[in-house]
């Protein structure tokens, strides 16, 4: 049975001490002896305990079995919230409170903030939304699990692409944070939900030796700047950032330029601040096929903003009936280097110095014969 009584509160106050004031108060050998830096925070530690005190044995002499075991069970379903956020959630929503709102309702409040902001994309989140609650089914916004909502994005990624799944998911994920601020949830099912990968199956893509050869050749009729930035790329696998250049990395210079490249002794030389292994890289097993498509290359035409070089890329494969995959000039120089001069000496090339991420990341089976072709791809017109 708890005491009738709270315990009582004697000053505890010296001025020699950092935090002067003090409260001793408790019962033998459980008694506290708190200090704090004014004298307001010592009132408010004693409201605060008086307060607590009356709550807490309240809530012994007034104990329902029955209640507490609806809060456990709520806890359970909360996932790690503390017991006072079930014992909240209870107060509210318990037996015999406020019905929890279904996520179709939820749904709807999302719909008609986005009516009210006149926005453009309230049919393509309609539409997702409804996908959500067909898969799951419309059930109280409380009772949906992480794996419901992972089980969701599964389903999907063996229709759509990556991107598709990530716009669905931030729709489902938007309603439950809704809830969460709002106070239905503790926390959100649409936390920790593992995506498909980027990479997937298109790191076995490799393009083609006619394809690239289309390429290569629409480009030098078209726009022949481009013709030789392309063959740096897929003839040496540089990473885009070095040619298709970030703003910051323009504002210091950092991407590849054309005296780093001696045509007469055929040696290409990058210092390290623009290598991701800021490490420099020299090259001297450049592909031979390569120099012949640099030769319309300017000063100018190198530290190429991003959007200008997607443009322009996107045009030429349009043009050329060439797909480029995600990372695919990279695969394609180091899988076919590789198979005509080893893995040593192509991670050299492409700028991996560690060979064990190089065959990780690069290296897919590619036939010799076929390297030869890739690399027989001269400009000799």
């Amino acid at each position: 049975m708890p005491r009738s009584k709270p315990p009582s509160f004697r000053n505890f106050d010296d001025p020699d001490r950092r935090e002067p004031y003090g409260w001793d108060y408790g019962h033998g050998s459980g008694r506290r002896y708190p200090t704090f830096k004014t004298k307001q925070d010592k009132l408010a530690f004693k409201k605060r305990f008086i307060d607590r005190w009356h709550s807490e044995r309240y809530a012994l002499l007034s104990f329902d079995e029955r209640e507490w075991a609806e809060m456990r069970r709520l806890k359970r379903r909360l996932g790690r919230a503390t017991l006072e956020e079930a014992v909240d959630f209870f107060l509210e929503y318990g037996a015999g409170k406020a019905e929890m709102p279904l996520f179709s309702a939820r749904a709807a409040d999302r719909i008609k903030d986005l009516e009210r902001k006149n926005s453009a994309n309230v049919d393509r989140i309609d539409k997702q939304l409804r996908a959500f609650v067909d898969f799951s089914g419309d059930r109280g916004v409380h009772l949906y699990t992480r794996e419901d909502v992972q089980a969701f994005a599964d389903r999907l990624a063996k229709q759509w692409a990556r991107q598709t799944v990530v716009n669905y998911l931030a729709c489902v994920q938007k309603v439950f944070n809704d809830c969460v601020l709002d106070g239905l949830l503790v926390r959100s099912p649409a936390q920790r939900i593992t995506l498909p990968s980027t990479r997937g199956e298109k790191r076995m893509v490799l393009i083609e030796p006619e394809d690239l050869r289309r390429l290569l050749v629409t480009a030098w009729e078209i726009d022949r700047p481009m013709a030789g930035l392309l063959a740096i790329l897929f003839f040496l696998g540089m990473r885009i950032s070095m040619i298709a250049v970030p703003p910051a990395k323009r504002a210091n210079r950092e991407f590849l330029r054309l005296d780093m490249f001696d045509f007469e002794h055929r040696v290409i030389v990058i210092p390290g601040g623009i290598m991701k292994s800021e490490a420099d890289l020299i090259i001297e097993d450049a592909p031979e096929c390569l120099w012949g498509w640099l030769a319309d290359l300017r000063k100018k035409d190198f530290g190429m903003p991003q959007n200008s070089f997607n443009q322009r890329k996107r045009m030429l494969c349009r043009e050329a009936g060439v797909r480029w995959a995600p990372n695919l000039h990279r695969r394609s120089a180091a899988s076919y280097l590789a198979a005509m001069i080893g893995e040593e000496r192509a991670a050299g090339v492409i700028g991996d110095r560690d060979r064990a991420i190089f065959v990780k990341h690069y290296k897919v089976p590619a036939f010799r014969r076929t390297a030869a072709a890739y690399f027989d791809i001269r400009q000799t017109f």
